[in-house]
C-alpha cells in the first residue's frame, strides 16, 4: 500500500474533511485494511467517536481514495492526523 498527497485543506473552524490517494498491491482489500486515524488540533486529541475513516474506489482504477473526517471543527493553526492500517487485537 502507497499512499499519496493530502487533497483537501484543513479550514478552521469547519469540520475537517481530507482525502488521500491509496495504492493498494494486487492482493490487498481496502475494506479489510482496518484503516484507523488519530487527529489532534493543536496538541489536543479527538475522541474516536468523532472520526470517521472511509476507503472509496477512485474513478481511476485500481486507485481508491481514503477519507478522513472530524465532526468536530478545526481549533488552532496545526492539525496532525496519524493514520494507521493494520488489524490488531484491542
Amino acid at each position: 500500500m502507497t499512499l499519496g498527497p493530502n487533497t483537501r485543506s484543513a479550514l478552521l473552524g469547519q469540520p475537517l474533511a481530507l482525502s488521500m490517494q491509496m495504492v493498494l498491491d494486487a492482493v490487498d482489500d481496502p475494506q479489510a485494511l482496518c484503516l484507523d486515524a488519530n487527529i489532534f488540533y493543536a496538541g489536543k486529541q479527538l475522541d474516536k467517536n468523532q472520526i470517521v475513516v472511509t476507503p472509496e474506489r477512485a474513478t481511476n482504477a485500481p486507485d481508491w481514495l481514503i477519507h478522513v473526517r472530524a465532526a468536530a471543527p478545526v481549533e488552532g493553526p496545526v492539525v496532525t492526523v496519524d493514520l494507521h492500517a493494520g488489524c490488531t487485537q484491542k
